[in-house]
């Protein structure tokens, strides 16, 4: 998966938590927005939110195995090169 793709999923992700469970759709569901953070904290981040949070690490992991890769290619053809 794409490093920037994960990224803007995970935050869509975050937005959408956000903005159900915390902000809530108007001022007249006042106990609805309590009750929805109250889910949120004790249930646990929604499928979604953990979907997205679960590619970011993964998309995290293969850019940083691709960034070793190729920083051991160039030292590899550094050395190489010397000798």
């Amino acid at each position: 998966m794409d490093l920037l793709t994960a990224i803007v999923k995970y935050y869509t992700a975050c937005l959408i938590v956000f903005n159900h469970g915390l902000i809530g759709i108007s001022k007249r569901f006042s106990r609805l927005k309590i009750v929805n953070a109250a889910k949120e904290i004790y249930q646990g981040p929604s499928v979604a939110y953990k979907s997205a949070a679960s590619d970011l690490k993964t998309a995290i992991s293969e850019f940083d195995q691709a960034l070793q890769d190729q920083t051991r290619a160039l030292v590899v053809g550094i050395f190489i090169h010397r000798t």
